[in-house]
């Protein structure tokens, strides 16, 4: 093999040491960076739907009431999807799927006033 050959597979053997080292790096570096948000987010979530839950279960005097409440409620829901929008963003970067769940059933014990509910919900789906 020539000395053109011998340069030509360094740089591709180099290009391919960069590619993977870049595949494993940068999925950690994304987690790492979003973590905390993606906790908060988690645990915002399943209090908003716990709290549509409740109100959908509870009876109200006057139905305006409870129409008044689940648009409230509404409201709070938003950061369920802004959580969804940072989990796509994570899985599009490279984080695996059982990372993420990871991180969502330690925020979800962590808070003893939350259930699984939700996870269970969005595993279903």
């Amino acid at each position: 093999m020539g000395r053109l050959g011998e340069w030509s597979l360094a740089i591709i053997a180099s290009t391919l040491l960069v590619k993977m080292g870049l595949e494993l790096t940068v999925p950690r570096v994304v987690l790492h960076t979003n973590r905390d948000r993606y906790d908060r987010l988690v645990v915002a979530c399943e209090r908003a739907r716990e709290s549509e839950r409740e109100v959908r279960a509870r009876s109200f005097e006057d139905d305006s009431q409870k129409v008044r409440f689940l648009k409230s409620i509404h409201v709070d829901l938003l950061v369920c999807a802004e959580r969804a929008e940072l989990r796509n963003t994570l899985l599009e970067w490279g984080v695996r799927e059982t990372q993420i769940r990871s991180i969502e059933l330690h925020a979800l014990v962590r808070e003893p006033n939350l259930s699984a509910q939700g996870l269970v919900d969005s595993s279903i789906n």
